[in-house]
C-alpha cells in the first residue's frame, strides 16, 4: 500500500461515515457491506474496459525506431543495448538507460530477418534476404565481415560459449566464430530451415524448417540425435529452455509443443495463436513468450499449461520478442515500426524515508525514539532519526555493537575484547569493562537498569553491575560465537543465541541455564522477548522464524520467508514482527525456491521471472499466523530492524537509514483494517478503491497480473495454488474468496485437491471464503471448504493447518449454522493433542480440566498440582481456533446461538463443543445456582402464603417475584421477539402474570372462585418452572428431561386415550340412561376402566358390563401395554439422544444467564480452549445402556467393513495404475523403436545422399579428365 493510500484511509476515518470495527461482531444477517464489497471487487476485475490490467499498460514503453515494419530485436547481455531491424533495411542501436539511438546502420539490400549480440557485447550479427550476412563491431559502429549465404538468410543464434554461431537460410550450418570457417553442416531437413537454437551448453542445437519438422542435432559433429514430426505445418521458431531439459517450437498450425530432450518424448501440446508466431524461455524458465501475426502477445505458464496474460491491445502484429533485464522486461517487435518494452519486475515501495549513504556495521536506536547510533568508519556517529542530523560522535577502531541504556542516559559498545560505555550527554566515556577473552559481538541492558549483559565470540556471556561496573556473573554457556544476548522484561531472565543453533534461557537470580531450545537449523541471528515475557522470538540464517512458548518450554509457531533472517523487532503489542532479510556478499547462495510465508513450505510464490534479489522486509501477523506484506527488491541486505516506542518502525542496511511512521487507524501492516470506513448511503464505491487491485508489492508482477488476468477471463482452473493466497485489493481478499462467492465448485475441489499450501485466510472484514459461500447458499463449496480443513488436521505440522484454522475464526457461527453434512464431523476434529504426548501428574482438580488462555498450546502447569497425590496418564489438548473468552460478550452469545440453530445435532457429541460448554458452564455456574435456589425459594415462599398470607413472607416473596421479573425483562429487552419463541419464557410470563394477580386479587378480597383458579395456576406454573430449576445439576438434569422427553413422545398416545376414556363414559351413559356429567364422562368411565366398581348398580350381565370388559380391554390391556412400549422406545432414543438433550440444556441456561451479563458492556476477546483429561479412560468406556452399546458396536463393524472395502479399491486402483503403466511402457517402446527406425533410415538417406554426392563429385571429375584427355 502506498502513502496516498494510507493517507485516503487517516482521512476517511476521521470524516463522517458509519464505521465497522473488525473486532466488533455483528448480526450474522448484517452480511450487506463485505458480499457488495466482493461483488464489487469482482466486477472491478471482470470488467476489462475498466480494469484492462492497465498497470501493464503504463509500465509498457512504445518506441517508433524504424518507418517500416520491425522483423528483429536484440537485447544485450547486459540489458544496456537494444538492436532492431525490419522492412526498412536499417539497424538501429537503442541506449535503454538513457532511451536515446546511439547507432544506425544500413547496409542491407533487403528487409532484415535477424539479429544476435555476440557473448561479450563486442559484437553484432544480422542476417537478411539479401542472403548476407554481416557482423559489426559496436564500439566502433563499423561492419568487420561479411559472408555470404546460399539463400535468404532467416536466423542467426550464438552458442552459450560465443566460439560458434548458427545460421539458418536454404539450410542450416554452424560456424566457428569469430573466424567465421565453416565447422558443420546440417543437412537432413527436406526443405528451408527457418531457425536455430542452442541448449545451454551448446552441445546440441535445435532447427525447424518448412518441411513441419523439428531436429535436435550434436552441435559438435551435426549428427541428428532426435527427429520430430508432430507439426502439421512449418516450424517458424523453436527455443531451449534455459535449463537444456526442453524445447518449445511454434508452428504454422498454430500450436506450441513442449519437448522433453532427455526422454525425446512430447510433453504437451497447446494451440497459442491463430497464424505464425515466434516464442521465448523467461531465464528461470517458468514462463513461455509469444508473439504472433494475428496481433497478440501472450505469456504463458509452463506450470499450469495455460495462458496467463495478454501483454498487447491488438493493435500490431508482434513478429519477435525476447526478455532481458535477468527476465524482468520483454521486448517485442511490432509492424508500423514500433518495439514494446513491458516492465514485469516488481514495483517498488515508496513507503519508506531513506538517508543519505553511509555503510553501517551496527546500529541501536534509543529507547524514546528519538536517536539513533550507528557505527562506521572507525566511528560511531548519534543522530536525530527525524532530522538525521549528527549530535555527537565517538572515536572508535571497531565497534561490532551498540546499545542504549533503558534511560538512554548511557551508551554501550564494544571495541574487540572491551566494552566502553559513555555518556550520551557528552560522549565521554565512564567505563570500560575488560574480562572477555574475545571479541564481543552482543550487548543489551536489563530493564530495570541494573545489569548490561554482553556475549563474545568464544561463547561466553557475561553480565555487568551497571551501578559498580563491576563483574557479576559469567555463563559460559555457547559453543561458538554469541551473536544476540536479551534480556526479558522482568530482568529476571536472559536468552542467548549464535552460531551454535542454539538459543538459551539463564535465570539472573539463580544463576543457572533454564531453558535450551534446539529447532533452527543455521546460526540464530536475533532474538527478542514478547512484552508479556511468555514468548520469545527467533530468527535465523536457515530463513526461519520461531515463536517459543516459555511456560511450556516448546516451539509455538514457526514461519519460513525467502531469504536469511538478519534481525527482527516486536511490536508492542505483540502482534507484528518485523524481519529484515538479506544475503550479504560473502553469503550468497543459489536462488532458485519458492517464496515460503506463514504455516507452511510453500505458500506465496514469489518467482520474479528473473531477479535474484532476495534483500526485503517482512511484516509477519502473529494473531493472523500469516505474512502481511514484504517490502522486497531492496538494495542491500537489512542489518538491524528495530520498532521504537514511538510507534515508528526504522531499518538500516549496508547503505542507508530508513523508518516509516506506521499508521494507528489504519493498520494495513498487522493485516487488517482496525477500522473500515464506509458512506452509509453507498458504501461498496467507498469502500473498495480500484488502484489497489493494481498497485500491490508483495508478489511478483507476473505471478500476481497473471491471477488478475485469469480470474478476468475465467480461467480458475488455471490459477496456482500459490495464487490463491494472494490478497487482492484493499479488502484482503483472496482468488478464493471470489471463487467462493460465485460458487466455483470445482475449480475449488481441483485447487484444494491434495495441496497443503492453500489457506483460507480472512479479509479486512475477518471473514474467510467459506463465509461467501454459506451466505451465497452454495453448499457443495462449503462442503468442499469443510473437507479440505479436514483433512489439513491430519497433518501434525501447525503450519499447515494452522492459518486456516485461524482465518474461519471469525466465521465458526456461520458454519455452525450451515448445517454442513460434514460440520459434526468438523467440530470432531477441532480439538487438537499436544503432539499426542502423554504426561504423568497430579491432577489439580478433577478431569477432564477445561481452561481459556492466550496461548496456543496448553501448558501442563495449569492443570497440575505439586501436591502429593495419585498420578495419572493424561493428554492435554487444545482448539485449533480462538474461541470468544468473555462470557457475555457479543460474540459469545452469537456463538451459542449458532450452536442452538444449528440442524446437526450430532455437533453436540463433539468434544470440542462438550469442552466449550463445560468451560463456560463452570465460569456462570454461581449465577446458575442462584437463579435455581431463588425459583425455589419462590415455591416455597408461595406455598407457605396460601397457608399463611402475611406481610412477614408476603415481602420476601414480592422482592423474589421483582428479581425474577427483572431477570426475565433484562432477557426480553436483549432478545426482542425472540424472547416469546422460547416455551420456557412463555412459562415465565404466565408464571409472573399468575402470581401478581393472585397477589392482588388476595388484597382485594375479589370473586374467591376467580382466586381458586388463579391459586392453582399459578402454583401449577411456580412448580414447573422449579422443576426446571434440576436442569442446573448434572445428576437431575438428565431426568428431567426423560420426563420431558417422555410427555412428548406418548402425546399422540394420550390423544388417543383421552378419546377412548370419553366413548367409554358415553357407553356407560348409554348402559345406565344417566345424564351427562364432568363425572360420567370421565371419572366414571375413568374407573371402570382401572377396576372401579362401585358405579356398578346391575347385580347380572348387561350392557354396562360389556361397556366395562371393553374398557379393559382396551384401556388397561391394551393402552397399557401401548403406554409401556411407547415409554420404552422412547427411554431407547432418549439414550441415543441424551447427550445432545444434555449439552443443549446446558447451553440453553448458559445464554439466558450471557444475555443477562450483556447489559453490561464486554469486549469481544478471543482466546484457545484447553482441556486436560486421562490419556486412556474417556465416558466412552462406561456402560452407557444396551442401546448405545449396539450403536457403538455396529459403528465398528461398518468402520472395519469400509476399511476392508477401501482396502479392496486400493488394491484394483494399484492393479489398474500397474496396467497403465505396463501398458504406457510398451507405447514407449514402441515408440522409442519406431524413432530409432526413423532416424537410421534417416541416417541412411543422408549417407545415401553422402554417396550420390560423391559419386557426382567423381562424376565430374572423370568428366573433367576425360575432357582434358
Amino acid at each position: 500500500m502506498d502513502m496516498d493510500l494510507q493517507q485516503k484511509l487517516l482521512n476517511s476515518a476521521s470524516s463522517q461515515t458509519r464505521v465497522i470495527s473488525r473486532d466488533t461482531t455483528r448480526s450474522l444477517e448484517t452480511k450487506d457491506v463485505e458480499s457488495r464489497a466482493l461483488k464489487r471487487t469482482l466486477e472491478l476485475i471482470e470488467d476489462k474496459k475498466n480494469l484492462n490490467l492497465s498497470s501493464i499498460f503504463q509500465r509498457e514503453k512504445i518506441f517508433k525506431f524504424h518507418t517500416k515494419q520491425v522483423n528483429a530485436i536484440a537485447v544485450s547481455h547486459d540489458s544496456k543495448l537494444l538492436a532492431s531491424a525490419g522492412k526498412d533495411l536499417e539497424i538501429k542501436i537503442w541506449d535503454l538507460e538513457a532511451n536515446e539511438e546511439r547507432i544506425s546502420l544500413k547496409y542491407h539490400t533487403q528487409e532484415v530477418n535477424w539479429l544476435a549480440f555476440s557473448k561479450d557485447d563486442v559484437y553484432l550479427v544480422s542476417i537478411s534476404n539479401d542472403s548476407m550476412l554481416y557482423v559489426y563491431e559496436v564500439a566502433s559502429r563499423q561492419k568487420v565481415k561479411a559472408i555470404r549465404i546460399s539463400y535468404h538468410g532467416y536466423c542467426v543464434c550464438f552458442s552459450p560459449s560465443g566460439n560458434s554461431i548458427g545460421v539458418t537460410s536454404g539450410n542450416g550450418k554452424i560456424y566457428n566464430f569469430p573466424q567465421f570457417t565453416e565447422e558443420i553442416q546440417l543437412l537432413g531437413h527436406g526443405s528451408h530451415i527457418y531457425c536455430i537454437s542452442f541448449n545451454h551448453g551448446g552441445t546440441l542445437a535445435c532447427t525447424g524448417g518448412h518441411d513441419g519438422t523439428m531436429k535436435i542435432w550434436n552441435a559438435h559433429n551435426g549428427k541428428c540425435v532426435f527427429n520430430f514430426t508432430g507439426h502439421s505445418d512449418f516450424v517458424y521458431s523453436v527455443s531451449f529452455s534455459p535449463d537444456g531439459q526442453y524445447v518449445a517450437s511454434a508452428s504454422g498450425d498454430t500450436t506450441v509443443k513442449l519437448i522433453n530432450v532427455e526422454k525425446k518424448i512430447e510433453e504437451f501440446s497447446f494451440k497459442a495463436h491463430s497464424s505464425w508466431f515466434v516464442l521465448s524461455f523467461s531465464p528461470n524458465g517458468k514462463f513461455l513468450a509469444t508473439g504472433s501475426y494475428d496481433k497478440s502477445a501472450k505469456l504463458w505458464s509452463l506450470e499450469t499449461k495455460c495462458e496467463i496474460l495478454r501483454l498487447n491491445k491488438g493493435e500490431n502484429s508482434t513478429l519477435a520478442l525476447t526478455f532481458y533485464g535477468n527476465g524482468n522486461y520483454l521486448a517485442t517487435a511490432c509492424g508500423e515500426g514500433k518495439v514494446r518494452l513491458y516492465d514485469l519486475h516488481n514495483t517498488t515501495d515508496d513507503s519508506f524515508t531513506e538517508y543519505e549513504d553511509c555503510y553501517v556495521s551496527s546500529v541501536s536506536t534509543s529507547n524514546n525514539g528519538k536517536y539513533y547510533a550507528i557505527s562506521k568508519d572507525y566511528k560511531i556517529n548519534v543522530l536525530e532519526i527525524e532530522t538525521n542530523k549528527c549530535i555527537g560522535s565517538i572515536d572508535i577502531k571497531l565497534a561490532k555493537c551498540v546499545k542504549f541504556s533503558i534511560d538512554d542516559n548511557m551508551l554501550a559498545c564494544s571495541n574487540f575484547k572491551c566494552i566502553k560505555i559513555y555518556k550520551t550527554t557528552d560522549f565521554t566515556e565512564i567505563a570500560s569493562l575488560q574480562e572477555h577473552e574475545n571479541d564481543v559481538y552482543a550487548l543489551d541492558f536489563s530493564p530495570d537498569g541494573n545489569f548490561l549483559a554482553s556475549g563474545s565470540c568464544d561463547g561466553v556471556i557475561i553480565i555487568w553491575n551497571i551501578k559498580s561496573f563491576n563483574l557479576e556473573h559469567t555463563f559460559p554457556g555457547h559453543k561458538d560465537f554469541v551473536d544476540s544476548v536479551r534480556f526479558s522484561p522482568d530482568s529476571k531472565r536472559l536468552a542467548s543465541s549464535g552460531y551454535d543453533n542454539i538459543i538459551k534461557i539463564w535465570n539472573i537470580l539463580s544463576k543457572e541455564e533454564e531453558i535450551m531450545f534446539i529447532g533452527h537449523k543455521s546460526w540464530v541471528t536475533s532474538i527478542c522477548f514478547s512484552s508479556n515475557g511468555k514468548f520469545l522470538a527467533s530468527s535465523s540464517k536457515d530463513c526461519t522464524v520461531k515463536i517459543w512458548n516459555l511456560e511450556g518450554q516448546i516451539e509455538e509457531k514457526s514461519f519460513s520467508l525467502s531469504s536469511p533472517i538478519n534481525s527482527m523487532s516486536l511490536s508492542a503489542d505483540n502482534n507484528i514482527l518485523v524481519c529484515g532479510c538479506g544475503i550479504s556478499i560473502w553469503t550468497i547462495v543459489p536462488i532458485i525456491e519458492m517464496f515460503t510465508s506463514i504455516g507452511n513450505k510453500k505458500q506465496f510464490n514469489q518467482n520474479c521471472i528473473g531477479s535474484n534479489k532476495k534483500n526485503s522486509l517482512a511484516i509477519l501477523n502473529l494473531k493472523e499466523n500469516r505474512l502481511e506484506k514484504v517490502f522486497k527488491d531492496l538494495n542491500s541486505p537489512i542489518i538491524s530492524v528495530e520498532f521504537t516506542s514511538n510507534n515508528k518502525l526504522i531499518y538500516f542496511d549496508e547503505e542507508k537509514v530508513h523508518y516509516l511512521q506506521m499508521p494507528t487507524q489504519a493498520n494495513w501492516y498487522a493485516g487488517f483494517l482496525d477500522k473500515i470506513t464506509y458512506c452509509a448511503s453507498d458504501t461498496t464505491n467507498e469502500l473498495i478503491q480500484p488502484e489497489s487491485l493494481i498497485s500491490q508489492s508483495n508478489y511478483s508482477f507476473i505471478d500476481y497480473y497473471s491471477c488478475l488476468y485469469l480470474l478476468s477471463e475465467k480461467k480458475y482452473e488455471n490459477i496456482s495454488a500459490e495464487q490463491m493466497n494472494f490478497f487482492i485489493s484493499n479488502c484482503g481478499f483472496t482468488p478464493l474468496h471470489i471463487l467462493a462467492f460465485k460458487g466455483e465448485a470445482i475449480a475449488i475441489e481441483n485447487i484444494l485437491k491434495g495441496s497443503e499450501f492453500v489457506h483460507l485466510y480472512s479479509d479486512r472484514f475477518g471473514h474467510s471464503p467459506i463465509y461467501y459461500s454459506i451466505i451465497k447458499k452454495h453448499q457443495k463449496v462449503t462442503d468442499i471448504f469443510l473437507e479440505y480443513l479436514i483433512e489439513l488436521t491430519l497433518n501434525p505440522d501447525k503450519k499447515v493447518y494452522l492459518p486456516s484454522f485461524t482465518g474461519i475464526a471469525n466465521d465458526i457461527p456461520w458454519i455452525l449454522k450451515n448445517s454442513s453434512k460434514n460440520v459434526d464431523m468438523f467440530f470432531k476434529v477441532c480439538m487438537n493433542s499436544k503432539d499426542s504426548i502423554i504426561i504423568f501428574g497430579v491432577p489439580s482438580s478433577d478431569l477432564p480440566m477445561v481452561k481459556i488462555a492466550p496461548d496456543l498450546s496448553p501448558m501442563k502447569n495449569n492443570f497440575l498440582t505439586m501436591e502429593n497425590g495419585e498420578e495419572f496418564p493424561l493428554i492435554l489438548k487444545f482448539s485449533r481456533f480462538p474461541i470468544p473468552s468473555v462470557c457475555g460478550s457479543e460474540k459469545s452469545i452469537e456463538l451459542l446461538k449458532a450452536i442452538l440453530e444449528s440442524a446437526n445435532k450430532e455437533i453436540f457429541k463433539s468434544e470440542f463443543i462438550q469442552s466449550l460448554v463445560s468451560n463456560r458452564w463452570d465460569e456462570v455456574k454461581l449465577w446458575i445456582y442462584s437463579y435455581t435456589f431463588l425459583m425455589w425459594i419462590n415455591l416455597v415462599l408461595l406455598i407457605t402464603l396460601l397457608a399463611d398470607f402475611s406481610w412477614v413472607y408476603l415481602i420476601p416473596f414480592i422482592v423474589v417475584n421483582t428479581l425474577l421479573f427483572m431477570w426475565e425483562f433484562f432477557q426480553f429487552i436483549d432478545s426482542g421477539l425472540e424472547y416469546i419463541q422460547d416455551i420456557w419464557n412463555l412459562v415465565d410470563m404466565l408464571r409472573l402474570i399468575f402470581t401478581g394477580s393472585w397477589i392482588i386479587i388476595k388484597f382485594t378480597e375479589s370473586n374467591q372462585t376467580v382466586l381458586y383458579y388463579v391459586s392453582w395456576f399459578a402454583v401449577l406454573l411456580n412448580v414447573v418452572r422449579g422443576v426446571t430449576g434440576f436442569r442446573a445439576f448434572g445428576a437431575t438434569r438428565y431426568y428431567i428431561r426423560l420426563i420431558l422427553q417422555s410427555l412428548v413422545s406418548m402425546k399422540s398416545f394420550l390423544y388417543i386415550f383421552i378419546y377412548s376414556t370419553l366413548s367409554f363414559g358415553l357407553l356407560n351413559i348409554a348402559a345406565t340412561s344417566g345424564t351427562i356429567s364432568a363425572d360420567s364422562l370421565w371419572m366414571d368411565s375413568f374407573g371402570l376402566a382401572f377396576g372401579e366398581t362401585d358405579a356398578m348398580k346391575s347385580e347380572h350381565v348387561d350392557l354396562q358390563y360389556i361397556s366395562f370388559l371393553i374398557a379393559m380391554v382396551v384401556n388397561v390391556i391394551l393402552m397399557l401395554n401401548m403406554i409401556i412400549s411407547i415409554l420404552g422406545d422412547s427411554f431407547d432414543e432418549f439414550q441415543l439422544m441424551a447427550e445432545i438433550y444434555n449439552y443443549r440444556e446446558m447451553i440453553e441456561v448458559l445464554l439466558e444467564i450471557e444475555q443477562l451479563k450483556s447489559l453490561i458492556l464486554k469486549p469481544n476477546e478471543s482466546l484457545y480452549l484447553h482441556t486436560c483429561m486421562h490419556a486412556y479412560l474417556s465416558d466412552e468406556d462406561s456402560w452407557q445402556g444396551k442401546v448405545m452399546e449396539t450403536k457403538v458396536y455396529l459403528q465398528d463393524v461398518e468402520r472395519k467393513i469400509s476399511e476392508g472395502i477401501k482396502s479392496i479399491d486400493e488394491s484394483i486402483k494399484t492393479t489398474q495404475l500397474g496396467m497403465a503403466s505396463l501398458e504406457n511402457n510398451i507405447g514407449k517402446s514402441v515408440q522409442d523403436s519406431n524413432q530409432k527406425l526413423s532416424s537410421r533410415v534417416e541416417n541412411l538417406e543422408n549417407q545415401m545422399n553422402e554417396i550420390k554426392e560423391s559419386l557426382a563429385v567423381i562424376s565430374e571429375r572423370l568428366e573433367i579428365l576425360v575432357n582434358k584427355g
